[in-house]
């Protein structure tokens, strides 16, 4: 099981995470903040309250929490998409 053993509040709701095997990364939550237990989360001053729970996941004040292996995967597909990003502007500018 992963487990989160440092989450921190950045600019703009994205949060940077480190798990206990060493991954680290950054995720935007905009896309996961709409209505419902996720609306105190536009709040930037409360989105900022993240923290980490007895499991190893990540949870704000008002009960909305993420778990552990979630929170990998879709970090992990996040940064397959800003790679796969980066090797086509790059190869764009190759054939210039």
């Amino acid at each position: 099981m992963e487990k989160v053993i440092k989450v921190r509040p950045k600019t703009n709701y994205v949060i940077e995470v480190t798990f206990e095997d060493g991954f680290k990364g950054k995720l935007n939550m905009r896309p996961l903040i709409r209505d419902g237990i996720t609306k105190d989360l536009k709040d930037f001053g409360y989105f900022k309250k993240v923290e980490i729970d007895g499991f190893g996941g990540i949870y704000w004040p008002n009960g909305y929490d993420i778990c552990p292996n979630y929170l990998r995967e879709i970090m992990e597909k996040e940064n397959k998409r800003i790679v796969k990003r980066k090797r086509v502007t790059f190869a764009s500018k190759a054939h210039k």
